[in-house]
């Protein structure tokens, strides 16, 4: 095997998605946002002749400073032959000629490859639960029939909290926030990866003039994905009692979820801290329930 590599475009949307298909646990967005991927990410496949063998992409946040590889995979049957390090080593050789990155960053599925990474020297920035859920459009929908007061924060709102030190020390203790997988730091360039059509964020108790409630905040972002129509949503801060999850959760839902959707998947990340059983109440009154899926979010950091 003599493997190439190469940059793709738009148009290797057929060859890029039939590497591999049904990984991640059914929960791959890659198919679905491919294209809108590609406007902020450079894509780079392996090569064994003309077949593509293996695909990841590559892009930066934090004002630049640091570089994300994302959706990653490799084809079922050229595992273990060393594919994946070799479009990484292609892909770090790209990297290292850019003066500006400092480091990059990684979310890891499983503890013991982080493990892994750590020992290795890689700095553990932070973990985050990981939670499933899966159920019909029609079903929970129907749920949800109350009016629903939150409102999704504008930019210039997001902007501003990133500048109180008090509301980000209770709702981002990693001096991170973190939005499907990415957690990037409380920078003004950043804020542009949440708002699009696909993002809302959702806050309550975070205005900085009036610091006396219990903050949280929510990211959701939605995608299709292999199972169905996917929504991510990514909790910060406190949810007391569990009206604010409540009213989060349903509001995320609202905002992301059209009748005309069949099987959803609702995936939910929140820090230790989080109380798992008025999660488990909430989801389980929208009539969805739990696709165990045994991972964690792990926030790595290596130095460039």
């Amino acid at each position: 095997m003599n493997l190439t590599f190469r940059r793709v475009t738009s148009d290797d949307f057929d060859d890029v998605i039939a590497i591999r298909r049904g990984i991640y646990y059914g929960l791959d967005y890659l198919a679905g946002r491919y294209h809108s991927m590609l406007r902020t990410h450079q894509g780079y496949v392996a090569m064994d002749g003309d077949k593509m063998v293996g695909f990841a992409c590559l892009t930066s946040v934090d004002d630049g400073t640091t570089s994300l590889i994302r959706a990653a995979r490799v084809h079922e049957d050229y595992e273990g032959k060393g594919v994946y390090r070799g479009l990484t080593d292609y892909i770090r050789q790209i990297v290292s000629t850019n003066q500006k990155l400092k480091r990059s960053a990684v979310a890891i599925h499983l503890d013991t490859d982080a493990d892994r990474l750590i020992k290795k020297g890689a700095v553990f920035i932070g973990k985050r639960n990981v939670r499933v859920f899966v159920g019909t459009a029609t079903s929970t929908l129907s749920k949800i029939t109350r009016i629903i007061e939150n409102k999704p924060l504008n930019r210039d709102a997001l902007s501003r909290i990133f500048t109180c030190t008090n509301l980000c020390s209770n709702l981002f203790p990693t001096e991170r926030i973190v939005c499907n997988w990415v957690a990037y730091r409380l920078v003004p360039s950043n804020l542009e990866y949440f708002y699009s059509d696909h993002h809302n964020v959702i806050g309550t108790s975070v205005d900085p003039e009036d610091l006396s409630g219990q903050p949280l905040l929510s990211v959701g972002m939605s995608f299709k994905c292999d199972i169905g129509d996917e929504l991510c949503i990514d909790f910060h801060g406190n949810i007391g009692e569990g009206s604010k999850l409540k009213e989060h959760v349903e509001k995320h839902i609202k905002l992301s979820i059209g009748q005309q959707v069949e099987s959803i998947i609702i995936m939910v990340t929140f820090d230790a801290v989080m109380d798992n059983s008025l999660l488990y109440k909430t989801m389980g009154n929208l009539t969805l329930e739990e696709k165990n899926i045994g991972v964690s979010m792990n926030m790595i950091e290596e130095s460039i």
